[in-house]
């Protein structure tokens, strides 16, 4: 495309761009797909102040404390969606991942009466990474075709805002008190489509791709249902060789250096977890399942990135 793209694949200079230098890396243009649905300033497309500010007041929303007061609630469902599948010889798996996960998103954004709207809901965002893992979002906004993709994306969130704004008519939970209280609608709606698509594609993902690889390793899938810390390092082993985000990217905001080469600014700086993940310089081997590297030993800084 048009873009100055430079591919990192070390992980200091992951760190570099995504944690030490975030004054000169800033979200920007990478962000820009994500803004058409998720606003300007909201806690994945924002900045600075504002960004922290966000963060910090919706942290305590996912700490384990409130994990485990939601545990209840979180088995409650998992078993009706277990019920339902024991019905049929068999089941589309992806699709029964992402049917769970929208339920949990909605009772925690909208409380658990909403189940009028789950369905209209679920044929809404039940393929949205057939729009977020399409490359030209970001390479190639001018190319042929564009104008097509853009236009049923912006049908889609039409759709979607009209079930927002009557579910936010209802009774929003906790999670979402820190923008009720700044009294702007848009923002509320922001944070609500933020929440709810950051949500749902990655969980469902990692969900999906952590039963796939416990079907195909039964001794690990013995473990797991025996020992928790088998079945979280089972979770992680399965992050890392399918990270629901296969790409995290910043903008340099002024010329600078990266890996012995000059940036200029307006360059994006692109990272592949996926890659990560499977260099065998960082991971032995890194194409097989083994969720035991996962309790023998904590993943060194900055080579482990599923989010």
């Amino acid at each position: 495309g048009k873009q100055r793209l430079f591919l990192l694949s070390h992980p200091d200079e992951v760190g570099t761009v995504l944690i030490t230098r975030h004054d000169t890396w800033i979200r920007g243009k990478v962000m820009e797909p994500f803004q058409m649905a998720m606003g300007q300033d909201g806690l994945l497309t924002g900045e600075g102040a504002s960004w922290k500010s966000q963060r910090q007041a919706v942290h305590p929303e996912f700490s384990p404390a409130r994990v485990a007061h939601d545990r209840p609630t979180l088995v409650a469902v998992v078993g009706q969606h277990l019920q339902q599948a024991q019905k049929h010889a068999s089941f589309d798996l992806l699709e029964w991942c992402k049917r769970l996960t929208l339920q949990v998103i909605m009772g925690r954004l909208f409380g658990p009466d909403p189940t009028d709207l789950l369905e209209p809901l679920f044929e809404v965002v039940h393929d949205l990474d057939h729009f977020w893992n399409v490359p030209s979002i970001f390479l190639y906004a001018d190319s042929e075709g564009f104008d097509d993709y853009r236009q049923r994306w912006l049908d889609k969130m039409a759709r979607l805002d009209h079930l927002i704004y009557q579910l936010l008519q209802r009774q929003p939970q906790p999670i979402l008190n820190h923008y009720l209280g700044l009294g702007d609608r848009q923002r509320l709606r922001d944070a609500a489509v933020t929440f709810l698509l950051t949500g749902f594609d990655t969980a469902a993902s990692g969900i999906y791709w952590t039963l796939d690889q416990l079907l195909a390793h039964p001794e690990a899938m013995d473990q797991a249902s025996q020992q928790s810390p088998w079945l979280t390092a089972s979770v992680q082993e399965a992050l890392r060789l399918y990270p629901p985000v296969w790409y995290l990217g910043r903008e340099a905001v002024s010329d600078t250096h990266l890996g012995g080469y000059v940036v200029p600014a307006g360059s994006l700086a692109i990272t592949s977890p996926y890659l990560i993940h499977r260099n065998p310089r960082l991971w032995p081997d890194p194409e097989e399942f083994r969720p035991r590297r996962f309790i023998q030993a904590t993943p060194p800084a900055r080579t482990y990135l599923p989010f």
